[in-house]
C-alpha cells in the first residue's frame, strides 16, 4: 500500500523544536550579561588607573612648590592656592564621577630629601567597593631657575632720552642680595638698556623672589622704584622708568690780568693763589683754588635751580709782584693805594667802584658773582705790577771800605717773603766802589709806614780769610737793614750796610796710632778721618795730620773720629754696633793732640741649613732660606735636592769669642735671624734666630716644615 507524503512537521517535532530554541535563548543571554559585566569592570578600573596617574603628575608638580609642607597638605583642593594648604590636587569633576581619592603623604625612612606619597583611589561596582593604591616618591625639587629684569631708563625731560651709565641696582627684599648693572646710551636686541643677566654666559642671575629698585646718576637725582619687582622663575621682567635730571653745573673761570700791560694773563703767578669762595660764611669757604698759576677753572655743581653767589679773591699776590689798585677812582678811598694780597669782587663792584668797608673774602650780603645751573662764567681779575721806589745805599766792610759786587735781595714785610717775579729774585750788584742804586717795591703804598712794615734788604758778599794749613779762603757773610718811606716813585738814601770780617781760622794737629785690638798688632794703611778729612797709618800704624808747607790743618774744636780697615770692624768715637761710645777728639790751637785706636779683626763661620718634610723627615727642595745679619747683611738660597743651604762666610755674631771686658767695645749681643719659606704654600714658615756664630764655626739648622695645604 503505498503512502501519502506531506511537508508539514509533527507535533512531536514541534515541541521539540520549541524547546531547544528556548535553550539556545537562554544561554544567549546569560554569555551576552556575563560579557558587558567584564567590559564594565575593565572600563572601571581603567578609568581609576588614569585618576592615579592625573594624581601622580599632580603630586609631582605639587611638590615643586609645596615640598616642606606636603605631610600637612588637604586634598582634594583648588590647584595652587598659597596659604591654605590646598597643595595643587584638583576636584574630580564629572570626569571621575562615583570616584574617591585620598593621599597620605610621609617622609621616605625619616629623610628629609625624600617623600613617599600614596594615592588610593576608590568606587564601587556591583555593589562591591573597589581600590587601587599607586606610590610615588618625590624628591626635594632643586631651587627654581633664575629670573632677570630688563627695561628702559629715560629721562624725564622733554624727548624722554636714553640715559647713559646710570647705576641701576636691584636689591632681593628681606635679604641682602644685590646686584648692580649699568645702563647704556642705545636699545638691545630685546628694546632695553639695562639687563642683569650675565654678560659673559647669557644666563639669568636674579633669583625668584620680590626685589627693589634704585637708580643713580651724576646727572639725575637718585630715583627709587615705588613698586616692588617680581622675578619669576626663568622669566623676564620689563621694568621702564624715567629720573629726573639734576640742573646742569656751572663753570666759573677765573683770570689774573695785567692790567699794565694790556690786560694781557700774567704768565705766571709764583707763590700767589687764587680762590673761589662760597658765601657760607664771612671767612669762606673755599670751593676752589690754585697756585703758581694764572687761571683757576671751578665746576660748580646744582642741586635745584637757585643761583650761586660767590667772591673772587687773591691771596699773596704781592709774591708774584702783583697788587690791586685801591686808589683807581682817584684819591685813595681805602687804607693803602694798593692791595697787596690782590683783587676781591667783594670790595671792587661791578662798575670798578670800592666799597673798602666790605670784607675782602666776601660774605652773605656782599658777594656778587651770581652763576646759575649751567653757565659758563668768566672772570677777570685785574692786577697791576706792585709800585716801585729806589733805595740808594753803600755796603762796606768793618772798616768802612766799599765792597764791590755784593749782592742786595729785598723781602716783604711779611718776614719770609723775598722780592722776585716770574720765579727770578729780583737783586741788584754793587759797583767798584760798594755803591748801590736798588728799585723795590714801594711797600708803604700797601703796608703801614714802621718797623712792621719795613722792606728788608740782605746784602751778602764773600769775605777773606785764613784757614788752615795758612790756606786763604772765602765764606759768605751778611749784612741786614729795614728800610720805611718807600712811597710809588720816592727815593730813599739808607745808611751803609756793614758786612762782618769773616776772622780767621785756629788750627791743630792730630796724630795717633791704630792697633790690632786682639793681637796688639799696628795696623798699617788703616784709614783716619776726622772732619771728613782722611789719612792713613804708615807701617808702625801711627798717622798725623799735617800740613805740606805751613801751619796746622784742622779746625780747633771737638771732632769725631773714625777709623777703619777692611778685615776689621770700623770705630767711631760716636759709637756703633762694635765699640761704645769714647770721647770726641778734641783739637787745640797750635797744638798736636794725641788719638789712638784699636780695631778688632772680623770673624766668620759657616752656617748649614738642612731643610726637612716635619712629618717625613725627607729632604725638601725648592725652599727659600733667607739669612739676614745684624749688621744689614741679607741673602737668600734656594735649597736642591738634598734640602741644604749653605752660607760661606758669615759675619760672627757679636761679640766675637775672645773679645775682652774693655769698655772701649760694645757688649751687646747681637745676632743673626732665619726665615725659611716654600713657594709652593704647601709648608707653614719658619722663623728663628741664631744668637751665637763664632769664628771659624760651622752652624748645622735643621729646619722642619709642616705640610699646611696649598699646592
Amino acid at each position: 500500500m503505498r503512502r501519502n507524503v506531506k511537508s508539514a512537521f509533527t507535533l512531536v517535532e514541534v515541541l521539540t523544536g520549541i524547546i531547544v530554541i528556548a535553550a539556545i535563548s537562554t544561554c544567549s543571554w546569560f554569555a551576552a550579561s556575563t560579557l558587558f559585566r567584564g567590559e564594565q569592570l575593565s572600563r572601571n578600573r581603567t578609568v581609576a588607573i588614569n585618576l592615579l596617574q592625573k594624581s601622580q603628575e599632580e603630586m609631582r608638580k605639587a611638590s615643586l612648590s609645596f615640598y616642606d609642607s606636603l605631610e600637612n597638605c588637604q586634598f582634594p583642593g583648588p590647584a595652587f592656592v598659597a596659604g591654605n594648604l590646598a597643595c595643587g590636587l584638583q576636584p574630580l569633576g564629572a570626569q571621575f564621577n562615583g570616584y574617591d581619592r585620598s593621599v597620605v603623604v610621609t617622609p621616605q625612612n625619616s629623610s628629609t630629601e625624600l617623600k613617599k606619597a600614596v594615592i588610593t583611589v576608590t568606587w564601587t561596582d556591583q555593589g562591591v567597593l573597589k581600590s587601587l593604591n599607586s606610590a610615588v616618591l618625590l624628591a626635594r625639587p632643586p631651587d627654581p631657575l633664575p629670573g632677570n629684569i630688563i627695561g628702559t631708563v629715560r629721562s624725564s625731560a622733554t624727548g624722554n632720552a636714553l640715559i647713559s651709565n646710570a647705576q641701576i641696582t636691584v636689591t632681593l627684599v628681606g635679604n641682602t642680595t644685590s646686584r648692580t648693572t649699568t645702563s647704556k646710551g642705545s636699545l638691545g636686541t630685546k628694546s632695553e638698556n639695562f639687563d642683569f643677566y650675565d654678560s659673559t654666559t647669557g644666563a639669568f642671575v636674579l633669583p625668584v623672589g620680590t626685589w627693589k629698585l634704585t637708580a643713580t646718576h651724576p646727572s639725575y637725582y637718585n630715583y627709587a622704584h615705588t613698586v616692588d619687582i617680581t622675578v619669576t622663575s626663568n622669566a623676564e621682567t620689563t621694568v621702564d622708568f624715567l629720573m629726573d635730571p639734576k640742573p646742569k653745573d656751572a663753570k666759573v673761570t677765573i683770570k689774573v690780568k695785567d692790567m699794565a700791560n694790556g690786560a694781557s694773563l700774567i704768565p705766571n703767578f709764583e707763590s700767589a693763589y687764587i680762590y673761589l669762595i662760597d658765601d657760607f660764611t664771612e671767612t669762606g669757604r673755599v670751593i676752589g683754588s690754585v697756585v703758581h698759576a694764572s687761571t683757576l677753572v671751578v665746576t660748580v655743581p646744582f642741586n635745584d635751580v637757585n643761583p650761586k653767589k660767590f667772591t673772587v679773591v687773591n691771596n699773596y699776590a704781592y709774591r708774584a709782584g702783583y697788587a690791586a689798585k685801591t686808589n683807581s677812582l682817584g684819591p685813595p678811598s681805602c687804607t693803602y693805594n694798593y692791595q697787596p694780597h690782590g683783587w676781591s669782587s667783594a670790595v671792587e663792584q661791578a662798575d670798578a667802584s670800592l666799597i673798602c668797608t666790605n670784607p675782602f673774602n666776601g660774605s652773605i650780603a656782599t658777594d656778587r658773582i651770581i652763576v646759575n645751573p649751567g653757565d659758563d662764567f668768566p672772570v677777570d681779575v685785574p692786577l697791576y705790577p706792585v709800585p716801585m721806589a729806589t733805595v740808594k745805599g753803600k755796603v762796606v766792610d768793618s772798616v768802612g771800605n766799599g765792597l764791590a759786587g755784593a749782592v742786595l735781595y729785598a723781602r716783604w714785610p711779611d718776614g719770609n717773603s723775598w722780592w722776585r717775579k716770574n720765579s727770578a729774585y729780583i737783586t741788584t750788584t754793587t759797583d767798584a766802589s760798594g755803591n748801590y742804586n736798588y728799585l723795590v717795591p714801594a711797600v708803604q703804598e700797601m703796608f703801614a709806614n714802621n718797623g712792621s712794615g719795613a722792606l728788608t734788604l740782605r746784602a751778602e758778599h764773600n769775605m777773606p780769610f785764613t784757614g788752615c794749613c795758612d790756606s786763604p779762603q772765602q765764606v759768605l757773610k751778611y749784612s741786614y737793614l729795614a728800610v720805611t718811606n718807600l712811597f710809588e716813585g720816592s727815593t730813599v738814601n739808607a745808611p751803609d750796610m756793614v758786612i762782618p770780617d769773616a776772622g780767621n781760622l785756629t788750627c791743630g794737629n792730630v796724630k795717633g796710632v791704630i792697633k790690632d785690638g786682639s793681637s796688639g798688632a799696628a795696623l798699617n794703611g788703616a784709614g783716619v778721618n776726622v772732619q771728613g778729612v782722611g789719612t792713613n797709618t804708615a807701617g808702625a800704624g801711627d798717622y798725623i795730620y799735617q800740613c805740606a808747607s805751613t801751619g796746622y790743618r784742622l779746625p780747633v774744636g771737638l771732632s769725631r773720629f773714625y777709623a777703619s780697615l777692611g778685615s776689621y770692624y770700623g770705630y767711631d768715637s760716636a759709637g756703633n754696633y762694635w765699640y761704645s761710645p769714647a770721647p770726641s777728639v778734641n783739637i787745640k790751637t797750635n797744638l798736636i793732640v794725641d788719638y789712638d785706636a784699636k780695631l778688632w779683626p772680623v770673624g766668620a763661620g759657616k752656617v748649614i741649613v738642612n731643610v726637612l718634610d716635619a712629618g717625613t723627615n725627607f729632604p725638601i727642595s725648592g725652599a727659600k732660606v733667607r739669612l739676614q745679619t745684624y749688621n744689614g747683611g741679607d741673602i737668600t738660597l734656594t735649597t736642591v735636592a738634598d734640602g741644604k743651604a749653605t752660607f760661606n762666610n758669615t759675619l760672627e755674631t757679636w761679640p766675637p769669642v775672645g773679645l775682652p771686658g774693655d769698655p772701649y767695645y760694645n757688649q751687646t749681643p747681637r745676632g743673626h735671624a732665619l726665615n725659611t719659606t716654600h713657594p709652593s704654600g704647601f709648608y707653614s714658615s719658619d722663623s728663628r734666630g741664631i744668637p751665637i756664630l763664632q769664628k771659624g764655626d760651622t752652624l748645622t739648622i735643621d729646619v722642619k716644615l709642616t705640610p699646611s695645604g696649598g699646592t
